[in-house]
């Protein structure tokens, strides 16, 4: 029997387009169960990277008009900005019983010989009465043509008496039995002509000394408040007492020569003194024979260019803005305000401090402003003006 091809040819393409739309509907059922391929989300700028708050810590002092320290505030009484913006403060306690660590600079550069006596002793007595053997610490350092760690921190009086007993003009030979001295040249006389590295003893101070210490930290710091050599600036010396959370106490000791009223306006040395001509156990005035820098010449050589005429007349200032910036407080040595007086004073203040923490708003690296009041307009707080984020 003949089959007709044409309805076989019909058939197939039937059965082929069948076929067709069976896969087509296959491939659609099984699209709904692909896995979907997630994109990923777009990097977000550099100024939304996070960055890691730390908690700043301040301490503060309260006084009323009379200058009498307040120790009845609590936290709601304070008012704390940053750079203009208000922070909340988070943690706040009354710091008397808070572990000390304190530190005793001593400026041994020239004209200071006069004063050491009264400061060793003032000193002394400070660590005897205050510091709380076994809980609060204290170490010893002086300055000069370099910076000496006379003794490092302890807790014990009787080394901390030692260390200040150490204290001394450093113009002639040194007893080195001690062990405050180095060893290597406890036979050779070491001259110091002029040097007084202030802002060197107040960066080590903070930096390599008190910067790993925790609890309260303050030093007291005896100078007529001239730099003479070091390599710190006074702004890096500020910082790093901030970065320390360091209180710097600063006591301005006129030298001998501005006691006597023997330098001229505008701090200019008189002749025949040489230079600096600061009461040297030779004659001629100066540290060295004939008076003269660095030795001998009678006062032929000029001053370094490092050290500008004026200075000596910013003392004073300098000093002013150290304890400012730091939170801590300026002093002058006296007949009226002795070295004793200054430190009973300080150990007041230490016993009545306020301490107060906060988690800043906003964390860029760099220095930022702090300023704290409280709501009674008629109390001062002293306080640090500022903190370095990292």
């Amino acid at each position: 029997m003949k089959i007709d091809r044409f309805p076989l040819a019909v058939v197939l393409m039937f059965a082929l387009f069948a076929a067709a739309v069976h896969g087509f509907a296959q491939d659609t059922s099984q699209q709904t169960d692909k896995p979907v391929l997630h994109k990923p989300a777009p990097e977000p700028p550099p100024s939304t990277i996070a960055v890691k708050v730390k908690e700043v810590n301040l301490l503060a002092i309260v006084r009323d008009k009379k200058g009498q320290p307040v120790n009845t505030l609590d936290k709601k009484d304070f008012v704390l900005e940053q750079d203009g913006r208000a922070q909340t403060i988070t943690q706040f306690a009354h710091e008397s019983d808070l572990p000390l660590t304190f530190g005793v600079l001593a400026d041994t550069g020239p004209g200071q010989r006069k004063v050491l006596a009264d400061e060793r002793k003032a000193g002394t007595d400070f660590v005897n009465h205050l510091l709380r053997e076994g809980k609060d610490k204290a170490f010893v350092l002086h300055f000069d043509k370099e910076v000496e760690l006379l003794q490092d921190v302890t807790t014990s009086h009787e080394k901390l008496a030692k260390g200040i007993d150490q204290i001394s003009i450093g113009e002639g030979l040194r007893n080195t039995s001690g062990g405050g001295r180095r060893g290597d040249d406890s036979q050779r006389p070491r001259y110091f002509f002029g040097g007084s590295m202030l802002y060197d003893a107040i960066f080590l101070s903070a930096d390599e000394v008190l910067k790993g210490q925790a609890g309260r930290k303050a030093v007291v710091l005896f100078s007529d408040g001239v730099d003479r050599g070091s390599r710190s600036t006074l702004q890096r010396a500020i910082e790093s007492s901030q970065r320390a959370d360091t209180l710097v106490y600063c006591v301005y000791v006129a030298t001998e020569r501005e006691e006597r009223g023997e330098e001229s306006a505008g701090g200019q040395q008189r002749r025949g003194g040489g230079y600096p001509g600061g009461g040297g156990p030779f004659p001629g005035g100066g540290p060295f024979p004939g008076g003269g820098y660095p030795g001998g010449g009678g006062g032929r050589r000029r001053p370094p260019e490092s050290t500008p005429r004026e200075s000596r007349t910013d003392g004073k200032k300098i000093l002013q803005q150290i304890s400012k910036e730091t939170g801590g407080r300026y002093f002058e040595l006296s007949k009226k305000l002795t070295a004793e007086q200054i430190y009973s004073q300080i150990g007041e203040e230490l016993r009545h401090q306020y301490s107060l923490s906060y988690t800043p708003d906003k964390a860029e690296n760099g220095y930022h402003k702090l300023h704290l009041s409280t709501h009674n307009a008629d109390l001062t707080v002293q306080t640090r003006e500022g903190f370095y984020a990292e």
